[in-house]
């Protein structure tokens, strides 16, 4: 080694770097953010954009259609009894909420209260 080497040498000179600290959330010094930067540089990748769920249009009659005949099909239950899909879908919420499940308790109570007033504005109307 020559004496010029020597002078920068950090163990002849018994001057070591600043220790840095990494970790997480602390990635060495080079890979960090520079100063005024906080963002990608280089920007969105081509090709990449945001997707948007489709809406659900509730007017769309196709679609209205095929969930009304879904809800109304008959099929059988357990005990070999036909009933419609919507009528199993209310047996088994009213036994969940029977059985102590608190949102089908205040999903089932708000349905009851739905159709109830729905009935008596009916006969009201007539």
């Amino acid at each position: 080694m020559s004496a010029r080497d020597d002078a920068t040498d950090p163990a002849v000179t018994g001057i070591l770097p600043p220790v840095q600290s990494v970790g997480y959330g602390k990635p060495p010094v080079q890979h960090r953010f520079q100063k005024g930067q906080s963002r990608n540089p280089e920007g969105q990748t081509a090709g990449s954009k945001v997707r948007q769920a489709p809406e659900f249009n509730p007017a769309d009659q196709l679609t209205s259609r095929m969930i009304l005949a879904e809800a109304y099909r008959s099929m059988r239950t357990t005990g070999f009894s036909s009933c419609q899909a919507i009528q199993a879908v209310m047996r088994a919420m009213s036994v969940s909420a029977m059985k102590g499940n608190r949102l089908a308790q205040k999903t089932l109570a708000e349905t009851v209260r739905r159709v109830e007033a729905e009935e008596s504005a009916r006969s009201l109307a007539n």
